[in-house]
C-alpha cells in the first residue's frame, strides 16, 4: 500500500477522534487549525517513542498507540492544563495496514479516554518512531510548575507507583505477565482532571509527572523550586505486586508528584515534605539520607 492509502487508512482508524468543538480543519490539509478557548494560554509538549526504549518492539500495537498518547499527555496533566488536541508524527519500516490501523485504534481509545482530538501529523518510511506534540489549554497563571514549592508544605503522589518497573523487569511481552501490570504499563491512569481540579482550589503549587522514576522526578522539581524534598520511604503507595525497590528502580509511573499546603487529599498520599535547601546541595532525601536515581537516556542505566 503507498504512502497516502495508508495515511486514508489510519485517518479512518482515528475515526471521531479526529474530530472535535475545537477543530476547525483536521487532517487531510497542509495544516490542522484549532480554536483556542478566549484568554487560554497554550501549553504544548513533545515525546519521540522508540521500540526497546519506550515500549516492546514486540508488543500489540493497538497497545504501543494508547501509551504513546497517555504518557505524552501526562506532561499536560502535571501543569493543570486543558487537553486541546495533538499531532503524530510515524516513521514505519513498511507500509502494515493492520500494524498502522491498530496502533491508530489505539491512538483513537487513548484520545477518547482524555477528552481530545488528534488533528493531524505526517507519515515517513524508516525504523518504527512515533512521535506525538501534544498541545492544551490553561487560564493565565493557573498552570503547575516545577518551581512553585515551598518549605513547609507536604509532598503527595497520585495513585501508586513502581507497577511500570515490575512489568519491565517481569517481561511485558511475556504471555503470562500479571494482567495487573500489563494494564498499568500500557494504560497509565489520567491524572488530568485531579491535577486540574487541585489547581483550581490552589491545593497545588508545584508538579512532575513521574517519567524517569520518582527520585529523578522529584530532584527535577526540588532544582526548579530551590528545595530539599524529604521522603519518608514507609509512606510511598505501591502498586501491587511491585516492591520499593522497583519504584527506586526508576518505574515510569505516569504519576504525578506535587507539593501542597494540604495535609491531605483525597485520592493522593502524602510522602514527604519540602524543606529548606541546604548547603550540601542535596535536592532530595529518603528516610534522612541523601538519594538519587532515575532513568537517564544517555546515562549508563538506559
Amino acid at each position: 500500500m503507498g504512502e497516502f492509502d495508508l495515511i486514508d487508512e489510519i485517518v479512518r482508524a482515528l475515526g471521531s477522534a479526529a474530530t472535535g468543538p475545537q477543530v476547525l480543519c483536521g487532517p487531510g490539509d497542509d495544516s490542522s487549525i484549532v480554536r483556542p478557548p478566549p484568554g487560554a494560554d497554550a501549553v504544548a509538549s513533545i515525546d519521540s517513542l522508540l521500540p526497546d526504549v519506550h515500549f516492546p518492539a514486540n508488543a500489540q500495537p493497538q497497545d504501543v498507540g494508547y501509551r504513546a498518547l497517555a504518557v505524552s499527555l501526562s506532561d499536560l496533566s502535571a501543569m493543570a492544563a486543558l487537553p486541546g488536541y495533538v499531532l503524530v508524527a510515524l516513521t514505519l519500516p513498511d507500509s502494515d495496514t493492520v500494524f498502522a490501523r491498530q496502533l491508530a485504534a489505539g491512538m483513537a481509545e487513548a484520545a477518547q479516554v482524555y477528552g481530545v482530538p488528534i488533528v493531524g501529523g505526517n507519515l515517513a518510511s524508516g525504523p518504527l518512531s512515533i512521535c506525538v506534540s501534544v498541545h492544551g489549554w490553561v487560564a493565565p497563571e493557573a498552570a503547575l510548575l516545577r518551581s512553585g514549592a515551598k518549605p513547609g508544605q507536604n509532598l503527595f503522589v497520585t495513585g501508586a507507583l513502581g507497577g511500570t518497573r515490575a512489568a519491565v523487569e517481569a517481561g511485558i511481552a511475556d504471555a503470562g505477565l500479571d494482567a495487573r501490570l500489563r494494564e498499568r504499563y500500557f494504560r497509565p491512569p489520567d491524572r488530568g482532571p485531579l491535577m486540574r481540579q487541585l489547581a483550581d482550589r490552589a491545593s497545588a503549587t508545584a508538579a512532575i509527572d513521574i517519567s524517569d522514576g520518582l527520585l529523578a522526578d522529584a530532584a527535577h522539581l526540588a532544582r526548579r523550586s530551590d528545595v530539599v524534598l524529604a521522603i519518608d520511604s514507609q509512606a510511598i503507595p505501591i502498586f501491587e505486586p511491585a516492591s520499593l525497590a522497583h519504584v527506586f528502580a526508576g518505574s515510569d509511573d505516569y504519576e504525578i508528584l506535587f507539593a501542597s499546603t494540604q495535609t491531605a487529599i483525597e485520592g493522593c498520599t502524602a510522602i514527604g515534605r519540602v524543606e529548606v535547601a541546604n548547603s550540601a546541595g542535596v535536592p532530595v532525601t529518603v528516610d534522612g539520607e541523601p538519594a538519587a536515581g532515575g532513568y537517564d537516556h544517555f546515562g549508563s542505566n538506559r
